[in-house]
């Protein structure tokens, strides 16, 4: 009682005060009253009196007390009146919405205004968390591998490599190159130049340079690395030592790493690390060693980190099941995709607890990482029965589960932030989402 008989004092000496000294009053009320409380206080007066007292307030008050809003809240403040829609379109509001998004968001871009650019990427990471994109079109050729070089799409299956000029794939490619009996295992885009991993040992280049698509019909080079079938590869620029030119790191079906120079077109390196095949090689610069090191997974249910200098090997654990693949993040973790999980831990601590690890009943069989930004990035996962999951890289919650396919999913390829190239026995997906 006592309450309300002090707020409909107070309300009545405002309304008698005139401009400065209502001015006066909220200045002294903003130093006084914790931000949020003068919001609050602000909202009573506009409901009970029709007194716009936040309006009133000094216009870097009014911007600090709307900092603690989030997206939609400010976007529901804006439609209060003119005053507030100016307040709440600044751009340093909005840019500091960027900086503290709960979602993946990439660099500002300072052309655009702030309010917009957070809009757009909104809209769009909720597309890809629902997998539901604005066109979709299908490519009946078969593919188990798909990869972008330049302008290019490049899609792999047993025998031969098809390509698109465009992103058009529901067309028929401008061009087929055969590359015998062998299946591909792995692309790697290198300047204007295809190096294909094939199941037979070999490596074949492809050299768009100076030749079109259509007029492709064999490789321009191939040459023979390994007796087993050639798994993976992973491609290293050693930035600080540019004369040891491009190293690719190549794995095969018998456990073995191969360190191969293009440049000089010769095996520097080949050392058997792992027991059984190859799955995935990835190679990344270690700071606290200043040395690179190689991140392999093998189906004998193991990881390994080894020295890209020596082949020294540093560290081996034990995963729980089958592996289908893994991704090492720039603060130094790994997330890890076996057959019925998915989990993260930190890259030199895998034998303590995983940060986090999900399971499910189905059967991944590939995986792309989304959105990567340290920490804020997504994983997406494809599954036996055509389904592709979306899994939230920080908290491991599955964000979406959408079946994009009738079989199995054999690859996925993010493109430019917007688009996504899956690939089955059926064909290819080319998915867009902004």
């Amino acid at each position: 009682m006592q309450r309300a008989s002090n707020t409909a004092k107070f309300t009545k000496m405002f309304s008698a005060m005139s401009d400065c000294g209502k001015l006066s009053t909220l200045s002294r009320l903003s130093d006084i009253l914790d931000c949020r409380l003068c919001y609050f206080v602000s909202v009573f007066l506009a409901t009970r009196k029709f007194i716009d007292f936040f309006s009133q307030l000094p216009e870097d008050v009014s911007k600090k007390i709307l900092e603690y809003l989030g997206p939609q809240c400010l976007l529901n403040a804006g439609m209060v009146s003119k005053a507030w829609k100016n307040l709440v379109e600044d751009k340093d509001l909005w840019k500091s919405q960027i900086k503290n998004a709960s979602f993946p968001m990439p660099v500002y871009d300072e052309n655009m205004i702030a309010k917009d650019f957070f809009m757009k990427h909104a809209r769009r990471f909720q597309r890809w968390k629902l997998f539901n994109p604005l066109t979709r079109t299908i490519s009946k050729w078969p593919a188990t591998l798909v990869v972008k070089l330049n302008d290019r799409i490049i899609s792999g299956s047993k025998g031969c490599v098809r390509i698109w000029e465009s992103s058009k794939i529901n067309i028929e490619p401008e061009g087929v190159v055969s590359i015998g009996k062998a299946d591909t295992n792995a692309f790697i885009p290198l300047n204007n130049q295809l190096l294909i991993f094939c199941s037979n040992g070999y490596l074949k280049v492809l050299d768009f340079t100076d030749c079109a698509s259509r007029s492709m019909e064999e490789p321009k080079f191939e040459q023979k690395l390994s007796k087993h079938p050639l798994t993976c590869a992973s491609r290293w620029v050693d930035r600080a030592n540019e004369n040891n030119g491009e190293v690719i790191v190549v794995g095969d079906g018998d456990g073995n790493i191969i360190i191969y120079n293009y440049e000089d077109k010769a095996i520097k390196m080949k050392k058997k690390i792992h027991k059984d095949e190859v799955l995935k090689v990835s190679v990344h610069f270690a700071f606290d060693m200043q040395d690179a090191i190689i991140v392999s997974g093998g189906k004998d249910f193991s990881i390994k980190v080894t020295k890209l200098s020596t082949l020294t090997l540093m560290h081996s654990f034990s995963i729980a099941s089958a592996l289908t693949s893994f991704h090492v993040l720039s603060s130094g973790e790994i997330i890890i995709v076996m057959k019925n999980s998915v989990a993260r831990s930190n890259l030199l601590q895998m034998k303590s607890e995983p940060v986090w690890e999900t399971k499910v009943s189905t059967y991944f069989t590939s995986s792309e990482i989304i959105f990567q930004d340290g920490q804020r990035c997504m994983v997406l996962i494809g599954t036996i029965e055509g389904k592709i999951y979306i899994v939230d890289a920080e908290s491991g919650s599955i964000q979406s589960k959408t079946r994009a396919h009738r079989g199995e999913v054999k690859s996925m390829l993010q493109i430019e932030d917007t688009s996504l190239l899956s690939a089955d026995a059926g064909g290819i997906v080319f998915s867009t989402f902004a």
